[in-house]
């Protein structure tokens, strides 16, 4: 593609869940500290669709993730089939992008960066209509490359870790097109910072074990039963909750904590915050959902996880790849998530090795490398994968 120095990067993602969208920003970031971009732009797609399809993939999508992940997973299996259903796809997309697709037009990037699969395709099949020219890169946000991903026309691919590599080649792609870089990150969480200083400032003790809980890990329990889901851990420590935009649930959490008086010291409930690096930092565990970016956001600060109900498909391999690599734990229920953390707190050197774990799959600078590379190789041109339905 180009040879030029004054690059227009546009970085698309789909709010189908934070963690796409965050890549994207992420990204957005590393790019525009490069002296060979001129302009750099993020757009979240579905700014860009009708209220219909923007519903369907946001609202819906969540509801369904939350309250029948069977059926989340059951779809997320059933449409794991390289190359079958983009017809279908394609069609639903025509009728509801238009916007979109105007958008990209007028901004005439010479770089497309997409942390999601739909605007993948889209700028793929403008490619293949010879609508424009850009050098078209795809970001894979979880550790397992679902069909989804694949994309008949682009310059390059960036996965997680080498099995996405064996994935993609199976399925027709380039070795040399692909690229291993873990998942892009805010670089925020590659900066190293001070424990001791950062628990200073959160009032929270030296000498206690920290264990972080991202609410949403607890799905639709309530205040009370997390409390006493973080009670069943018997070994001394002290709980930081984070509540996101859920302000209900931290009402309810205050008024649980209050409830406890000879416990308050140890229960810190917090709303919405921009600290979650520093939080990180402080803490020993992290107790949540293994999304892609939250997952890359742990290794990142080399903090073991203890994985609470993933959600079939995605969030499994995750776990599997978390698991495999000793840099989490995952309890069989409930009722052993305080048998599981105890048995991690009560192990000399168990920490540790565990945070050892993390740190030697992490990939803090993944950002930057992606920019990089897409600036390096902005010259590319696109190519057509090898697949079953030439």
């Amino acid at each position: 593609m180009s040879t030029r120095q004054n690059h227009k990067v546009l970085v698309l993602s789909v709010g189908a869940g934070s963690g796409h969208n965050r890549c994207g920003q992420a990204l957005e970031k590393a790019f525009s500290l490069d002296d060979r971009v001129e302009q750099v732009e993020y757009i979240d797609c579905l700014n860009y669709t009708n209220a219909a399809f923007k519903e369907i993939y946001s609202n819906q999508f969540l509801k369904v993730v939350q309250n029948a992940p069977n059926l989340w997973g059951w779809a997320f299996d059933k449409t794991d089939v390289p190359w079958d259903q983009n017809n279908i796809r394609e069609l639903i997309e025509r009728l509801h992008t238009k916007k979109l697709v105007s958008k990209i037009m007028d901004f005439q990037p010479d770089i497309c960066v997409c942390t999601h699969f739909m605007p993948a395709e889209i700028i793929s099949r403008l490619l293949r209509k010879n609508k424009f020219k850009t050098h078209l890169s795809v970001v894979v946000t979880d550790f397992y490359v679902h069909a989804s991903w694949l994309t008949e026309l682009f310059c390059r691919y960036f996965v997680p870790h080498e099995e996405g590599v064996v994935q993609l080649e199976a399925a027709g792609f380039d070795r040399e097109r692909i690229n291993v870089c873990g998942i892009p990150i805010d670089p925020v969480f590659s900066e190293r910072k001070d424990k001791a200083k950062l628990r200073d400032t959160f009032g929270l003790e030296h000498d206690v074990p920290v264990i972080l809980l991202s609410a949403g890990a607890a799905g639709t329990m309530r205040a009370e039963e997390i409390i006493k889901f973080l009670e069943s851990i018997q070994s001394p420590c002290q709980f930081v909750i984070i509540c996101g935009r859920n302000e209900t649930l931290k009402n309810e959490l205050d008024i649980a904590v209050a409830s406890r008086p000879e416990d308050a010291k140890k229960f810190h409930v917090l709303g919405f915050t921009t600290q979650m690096d520093e939080y990180m930092t402080t803490a020993d565990l992290f107790i949540g959902k293994p999304g892609g970016l939250t997952t890359s956001e742990c290794l990142a600060k080399a903090l073991p996880m203890v994985i609470w109900d993933p959600v079939p498909g995605q969030e499994v391999y995750n776990s599997i790849y978390l698991l495999e690599n000793g840099a989490a734990v995952s309890p069989t229920a409930a009722t052993t998530l305080g048998y599981k953390v105890d048995k991690i707190l009560k192990t000399p050197g168990r920490v540790e090795a565990m945070k050892k774990a993390a740190e030697s799959i992490s990939h803090p600078d993944s950002a930057r490398e992606v920019a990089q590379t897409v600036l390096d190789n902005a010259q590319e041109l696109p190519v057509k994968v090898f697949c079953q339905k030439d």
